[in-house]
């Protein structure tokens, strides 16, 4: 996985307040006003470093692991299908000589949606910082780190709203024949029953993760010998990619690190190139034009630069029926 160097985990535990366009106080982080969004502050030289970092940055990597972007116009609407209508078979295909095939229609409900721009900006005191493009790239770097921590929660969130749960207990010093890899083909046979369509991938937090290797680690049997990485475990289960995540989270006014996800794995279907109708579990809907990319834009005051980064995205959750959950914990 690539790795990108991301600012120190206090910068994100700041408060967020809304910027006013005209108030905010230097180094103070703030959703962005639309006034700071204006043609004569965009800036080529600090665009084309945010989309370099964007584009490397480990936690759009993850982002996009979980959820495929889907190009859209920034209105678009998408139709949530009935799940069973897609795997019908009967045997009136075959057309009578002078009669017309059967027609048939599929019913399902239309969904309008629209991408939702999102933002944030800070500002650097000349005097206190300095007015320098190492100064200005390290505040745009803060602001993407942001941005993308905050995207991966709200796709983890989408996955922890399924409404079924199944526990696994996974202690080796309990149960030291215990095969996991029994749990896990049980979540990836019940996403296709429920699916209809064999999953692609599945999501693991790191704690649910360290308790496969340390069952593996402690087994006698045959799976003991195995290297548990996320390539050997996607084979062995004939799934595409497993993404583990690993970041943390700080709260507003807060210093705790708090796991984005822990103890859950969640196993579903997600194609790779994705569009619009296809039956992928979660989305990422992104803007045609820009993509899934960001913009940035500088205020040059004299005695301080304003720094605004945007983009548009949603991250939907069209066809949740094949998500599977299970937790894992020692007892």
């Amino acid at each position: 996985m690539k790795r990108s160097k991301i600012p120190a985990a206090a910068a994100f535990a700041a408060p967020l307040v809304q910027d006013d366009g005209h108030s905010l106080a230097p180094g103070q982080m703030a959703a962005a006003n639309s006034s700071r969004f204006e043609a004569e502050n965009f800036n080529q030289e600090a665009q084309d470093y945010a989309v370099g970092f964007y584009e490397e940055h480990d936690l759009l990597e993850i982002i996009r692991g979980i959820a495929p972007s889907v190009p859209v116009s920034r209105r678009f609407s998408f139709r949530k299908g009935v799940n069973s209508e897609f795997f019908l078979s009967e045997d009136d295909d075959i057309r009578a000589i002078g009669a017309d095939f059967k027609r048939v229609e599929y019913s399902g409900t239309e969904q309008e949606s629209k991408l939702q721009n999102k933002g944030l900006t800070i500002v650097i005191d000349h005097d206190e910082e300095g007015n320098n493009e190492r100064t200005r790239n390290m505040k745009i770097r803060m602001l993407i780190s942001r941005l993308l921590r905050n995207d991966l929660r709200r796709l983890i969130a989408l996955l922890e709203a399924v409404k079924t749960n199944t526990a696994r207990t996974w202690n080796p010093a309990a149960d030291p024949l215990l095969n996991p890899f029994q749990h896990l083909r049980a979540d990836v046979q019940s996403s296709q029953t429920a699916m209809g369509i064999y999953p692609t991938r599945q999501v693991w937090g790191r704690t649910a993760w360290n308790m496969l290797q340390d069952l593996v680690e402690a087994h006698d049997g045959a799976i003991g010998k195995m290297d548990v990485t996320p390539a050997n475990v996607a084979a062995k289960l004939g799934l595409d990619d497993i993404i583990i995540v690993d970041p943390v989270f700080t709260t507003p006014g807060g210093t705790a690190k708090n796991k984005i996800l822990g103890n859950g794995v969640f196993t579903y279907y997600a194609q790779q190139d994705a569009d619009i109708a296809d039956p992928s579990c979660l989305k990422r809907f992104v803007d045609a034009e820009l993509g899934d990319n960001v913009r940035v834009y500088v205020e040059e005051k004299k005695k301080f630069t304003v720094i605004s980064v945007e983009h548009y995205n949603r991250q939907l959750a069209p066809n949740p029926i094949g998500i599977q959950k299970s937790t894992t914990s020692a007892s």
